[in-house]
């Protein structure tokens, strides 16, 4: 140093050896230097380290994707910086992984293989006939352009209505469409629907309740609800897969806010509707039942005219009080049926003593009824019948 540039320490007043200058700094555990040591003893541990780190290998595993010109796990630290960063320059979303559990898509969270299942949706239909209604389900949507090594291991939709030969169910099948006869009296109805998915680390069931309260036409969509049933520990997806997920849900949030805004309400024209919007018939709704509410609590008292009495008394009472009434009109009906039994057996006892009296009298009389005598047998004695 001092051939090459024989004025560079020009200005110093004097040269001292680095044996005898001390480390007054932190100590450097990862360089072995310590407080108090020498500058000779320091410049030689941290040159020995770095040559140790430089000459060392460093595991690059995570950055090797198959494509490079030395695809060895562990490079020495220039050649490890430099594939760092080639890949860094090169780096793709699809090469990012995240933590698949999706906590807020779900009560306990959804797997990546689960939330590739979002915003799937079914269809149903109601047409009436003239003995009852014809019920269809399709189930095509849910189960169609399933994701990569996805299988579909079952559909099944349940249908039940009110009890007849002692069972509520109506249709239990397996078929992703299918359409039932149902009469009218077996209303409403309410079809279970499952329709189970196995996925590359378990299984995830897609579900709904749908209730049909009457038989009138009526089509409609609904979105299933996805339950997972999946592996999820250490699972993780590449940043293009979480985007999609997201992006379905999002269009699973839509499709659903849509629904609220445009409810399909029918055959309640005594209650009429401002909009199709959740809230507004919500709205409606309960005011309607605060107005029922109000007039029932406000008819305390109600008039009846009891056999020409006024009376006055709550519904209740009036209501008890009628009750008895037609009790008493339908025991004096009983009665009234009971005497003209009576008058009917006693007419019938007399009706058949005239009978027999007629058969005891013979033939006909030729003599006067006051005197004289009589031609016949049946003449009255001496003429005198009196």
């Amino acid at each position: 140093m001092a051939q090459n540039c024989p004025d560079c320490n020009s200005a110093c007043l004097s040269k001292t050896s680095d044996a005898c200058v001390v480390w007054s700094g932190s100590d450097i555990p990862a360089l072995g230097i310590k407080n108090g040591d020498y500058y000779n003893d320091a410049i030689v541990a941290f040159a020995s380290k770095f040559v140790e780190i430089s000459e060392g290998l460093i595991d690059v595993s995570s950055t090797n994707d198959g494509t490079c010109d030395n695809c060895s796990d562990k490079l020495p630290l220039f050649q490890a910086v430099q594939r760092m960063s080639n890949k860094l320059a090169n780096l793709k979303s699809s090469d990012i992984r995240v933590d698949s559990n999706f906590t807020g898509l779900a009560d306990n969270g959804l797997s990546a293989d689960a939330g590739k299942l979002l915003n799937r949706s079914a269809t149903y239909s109601v047409a009436s006939l003239s003995t009852g209604s014809s019920v269809s389900f399709d189930l095509t949507n849910a189960i169609s352009n399933l994701p990569l090594d996805y299988q579909l291991a079952k559909t099944n939709v349940t249908l039940t209505g009110k009890r007849k030969f002692g069972s509520s169910v109506i249709v239990d099948s397996s078929l992703p469409t299918f359409a039932a006869n149902v009469s009218n009296d077996r209303y409403p109805l309410n079809a279970e629907v499952t329709v189970r998915i196995n996925t590359p680390n378990g299984t995830v069931d897609l579900v709904d309740n749908i209730l049909i309260d009457s038989p009138r036409d009526y089509s409609g969509t609904f979105i299933l609800s996805v339950k997972d049933r999946s592996k999820t520990a250490g699972e993780t997806v590449s940043l293009n897969e979480m985007v999609d997920i997201m992006s379905s849900q999002l269009r699973q949030n839509k499709s659903e806010l849509d629904q609220l805004n445009n409810l399909d309400i029918q055959g309640y024209s005594n209650v009429p509707l401002p909009s199709t919007k959740a809230s507004n018939v919500i709205s409606t709704v309960v005011s309607k039942l605060s107005k029922v509410i109000d007039d029932t609590n406000t008819l305390s008292s109600v008039n009846y005219d009891n056999s020409g009495n006024l009376v006055k008394g709550t519904p209740a009472e009036v209501i008890a009080l009628i009750a008895t009434n037609i009790n008493s009109i339908k025991t004096d009906i009983s009665n009234i049926i009971a005497d003209i039994k009576n008058i009917n057996d006693s007419l019938s006892t007399l009706s058949q003593s005239n009978i027999t009296l007629l058969s005891q009298g013979g033939g006909a009389t030729t003599g006067s009824s006051t005197g004289g005598s009589g031609s016949g047998s049946s003449g009255c004695p001496g003429g005198n019948c009196g």
